[in-house]
């Protein structure tokens, strides 16, 4: 089965948007520094959240880029074991685990949940891999936030 999942990233960085600079750089919840992962979310709207997630209050969103990421399930691996229930406040669990499965090379793409709604997949995808030659990316399509959540930032940073 061929599962399609998508990634939003400024406009501007459309070009790199499946290189994992990023998440080697900084890192982020599923990986520490030094990895080469990416991330996806299987909806656009989870995509969408994921980035006003880390939205400053005052912040007028960029312009910004979907692209589609589309892999056979084969490629997918699944978190070993059970997480905890509180699991989405412990980074560095999370983060543990996905060094792992990057440093085991146990599959090109991991599922793993979602903090921001319920039964929400988000998919890590090892750059390294060689399986990764067979993740089919699209091409950059422009997107821009609609002004009601541009207003609602905007509108919090007025309050504060």
């Amino acid at each position: 089965m061929t599962i399609a999942a998508w990634r939003l990233v400024k406009w501007q960085h459309s070009h790199e948007a499946f290189t994992g600079d990023g998440s080697h750089k900084f890192g982020n919840r599923w990986n520490s520094p030094g990895r080469r992962v990416v991330y996806v979310g299987d909806t656009q709207a989870l995509s969408a959240l994921e980035n006003i997630v880390h939205f400053r209050k005052g912040q007028t969103p960029p312009s910004y880029a979907f692209l589609s990421a589309e892999f056979d399930d084969s490629l997918v691996g699944e978190l070993v074991g059970a997480l905890p229930s509180d699991w989405a406040n412990k980074p560095h669990l999370t983060a543990t685990l996905g060094d792992e499965w990057y440093d085991t090379q146990r599959s090109c793409v991991l599922a793993v949940p979602t903090a921001l709604v319920p039964r929400g997949t988000n998919y890590l995808i090892d750059v390294t891999n060689p399986g990764f030659s067979k993740i089919r990316l699209g091409s950059p399509t422009h997107y821009s936030f609609d002004a009601r959540i541009t207003s609602i930032i905007s509108s919090a940073a007025k309050r504060s």
